[in-house]
């Protein structure tokens, strides 16, 4: 039997760590693993020198964060099977989007942000304001490889079954190794 917790969407702001710290940490108590569902902090970041309220290391998602777990996959299958701006938001990197100029005519049309909120340090803090990405573990390629790594040099891990040989793979923090 495995306990998850599981929330996401908690949009937390400088200095609510030490409030929110005990209120999570029973998470411990009563589950396995807590599961955070993405938009942790409001605008994606952390104020420098602030203690936050998780020690987050772990990205998984299904589809594939780079190029370099994909090997041995049909390389006309790779848009199907992951996408760089996984890698990016692993990275923490800013998204830089191609079409800039008729990405921004449909947001105005919908009403949607445009894309100068693209470029607001709010929005995307530099890297060394986010909690860094140890390891980021993906499905989905089948054919795939084990080890990779992001553009910035995350670890990353492809645990499809036929791929890690094994019914799970069980890796350790922080140098991100197998060790089952």
């Amino acid at each position: 039997m495995v306990r998850i917790a599981a929330v996401g969407d908690l949009h937390i702001r400088p200095g609510a760590a030490a409030r929110l710290r005990p209120v999570y940490q029973r998470a411990a108590e009563v589950a396995d693993i807590l599961l955070l569902a993405g938009d942790l902090t409001q605008d994606g970041g952390y104020a420098r020198g602030e203690e936050t309220a998780f020690d987050l290391q772990v990205a998984l998602t299904h589809y594939a964060p780079t190029r370099t777990t994909l090997v041995g996959e049909r390389l006309e299958l790779y848009p199907f099977l992951g996408s760089h701006l996984l890698g990016a938001a692993i990275d923490g990197e800013p998204v830089t989007w191609p079409e800039k100029e008729n990405r921004t005519k449909r947001f105005q049309a919908t009403g949607m942000p445009n894309d100068e909120r693209d470029g607001d340090p709010a929005r995307n803090p530099a890297s060394g304001e986010r909690q860094p990405v140890r390891l980021a573990l993906h499905g989905h390629a089948h054919y795939g490889t084990e080890a990779g790594v992001t553009p910035a040099g995350t670890a990353v891990r492809n645990v499809v079954a036929p791929v890690i040989g094994a019914p799970f793979a069980v890796y350790r923090l922080p140098e991100a190794s197998r060790i089952g």
